[in-house]
């Protein structure tokens, strides 16, 4: 050692002894190490060294030197060893670093772990003790500042801060403490700080499933996109899939536009694709949209009834469709009095070898009387012409096709 000055300067080599050879370049050169006597060991510089700093001299030339600066600890596996480097500082191009685990640390900050991690060997801890936190309170935060030489302090966080990322503290379940992963950003105003954008966590948010699901609360837009289909997909526990939204990924591909299917147990029960001229196209192929059905036949399908209401007023749109087995009264439509007042079918029957008429009837019922009109074409071919009929019976209307043994009625009904 030497005085420099008020300084303590270590020589650990000069020019000469580079230039003669007993030292070298990007070698460990001696420096302070910290030891343990024992007469029994063979090297107590290596046998008794519990901790030594060291450095390495990197560069050497007429007008200066670098180099970097390391620490070692004492191996418990190896005892017989100076120990191994923990940690190295070192500056490239201006930029410090700082490695631990590694000699060549390429950032700022390097940690290179010699095993893989999990979760009791993890690489990096942040950690409280239990006592100093309750539930609602953060746990441990990593935050994003800018620095600022007016402020300084807690000031510095608060005004040069632009995201961070931290825990809460959901609560305690016999040994096992859980919580919650929260991203927080800050906007350009007071009123847009401290915006939790993200937490991920148990019994979080207003989603269903509670405690025993992990629930993702999002405070703001999602944008998705940068590759060629893009795509939001929700799966069940089961592995089948449930909802995807995205790009148009469906033959015919249309790659302007997008996508929304429903899944039941992994098939499509209802699928939306927007086409050119802003038409739907169903899981078949076939230009359309089908409700009751995945095959639409035509621009709108609707298998089913339709059911149209406003205010008080409710009005129906259906379809029947009825082979009839008997020349007896047989119902072909029931509605409740109390829902309709009123029906008007446009109707058709075809038997199944000769005879065939086409009309119109019309049914209206109030306080237990009921009216009914059929205007309709001349019957056809068969000498046994059906009859259609309505009365009230109970708390319905039923309308009923007499004579009707192997015909088949279909209608198209407005119920008012």
């Amino acid at each position: 050692m030497r005085l420099f000055g008020s300084n303590i300067g270590v020589i650990i080599g000069t020019s000469a002894s580079l230039a003669s050879g007993s030292i070298s370049l990007n070698e460990p050169l001696p420096g302070l190490q910290f030891i343990y006597s024992d007469p029994l060991f063979t090297s107590s510089l290596t046998s008794g060294s519990i901790a030594n700093i060291q450095t390495v001299i990197t560069t050497a030339s007429d007008i200066g030197a670098s180099g970097e600066l390391f620490i070692e600890i004492a191996d418990p596996t190896n005892l017989k060893s100076s120990g191994s480097e923990v940690i190295r500082f070192t500056v490239s191009e201006s930029i410090p670093r700082v490695g631990i685990g590694t000699k060549k640390p390429a950032s700022i900050f390097e940690i290179k772990s010699p095993t893989s991690s999990s979760k009791t060997n993890p690489d990096i801890v942040l950690s409280v003790p239990s006592g100093s936190i309750a539930v609602g309170d953060e746990s441990s935060r990593l935050s994003f500042v800018i620095e600022d030489e007016q402020f300084s302090g807690s000031q510095l966080f608060i005004t040069g801060s632009t995201a961070a990322i931290y825990s809460r503290v959901l609560g305690e379940n016999g040994l096992y403490q859980y919580g919650s992963l929260a991203f927080e950003v800050d906007g350009g105003s007071a009123t847009t700080q401290d915006r939790k954008a993200l937490e991920l966590g148990y019994n979080i948010g207003r989603a269903l499933g509670g405690n025993t699901d992990i629930n993702a609360v999002f405070s703001g837009s999602v944008e998705i996109g940068g590759v060629t289909y893009p795509n939001f997909t929700i799966f069940g526990k089961d592995g089948f899939k449930r909802v995807q939204l995205g790009q148009d990924n469906t033959f015919p591909f249309y790659t302007d536009g997008g996508e929304f299917y429903l899944y039941n147990l992994g098939d499509e029960v209802v699928a939306f694709r927007s086409i050119e001229e802003n038409s739907f196209i169903s899981s078949s192929g076939t230009w359309g949209f089908g409700l009751g059905t995945k095959n639409p036949n035509e621009k709108l399908e609707v298998v089913g009834n339709i059911a149209i209401t406003s205010g008080s007023v409710s009005s129906s749109l259906q379809t029947i469709n009825t082979t009839l087995a008997s020349d007896s009264a047989t119902n072909v439509d029931t509605f409740a009095t109390a829902s309709y007042t009123g029906a008007i079918y446009d109707y058709i029957l075809v038997d199944a070898t000769v005879g065939t008429r086409a009309g119109q009837f019309m049914v209206a019922q109030d306080d237990g009387n009921i009216t009914f009109t059929d205007t309709s074409t001349k019957h056809l071919t068969d000498p046994v012409i059906p009859e259609i009929s309505a009365q009230i019976n109970g708390a319905d209307v039923e309308v009923q096709v007499t004579n009707g043994n192997g015909y088949t009625f279909k209608s198209f009904v407005k119920k008012l």
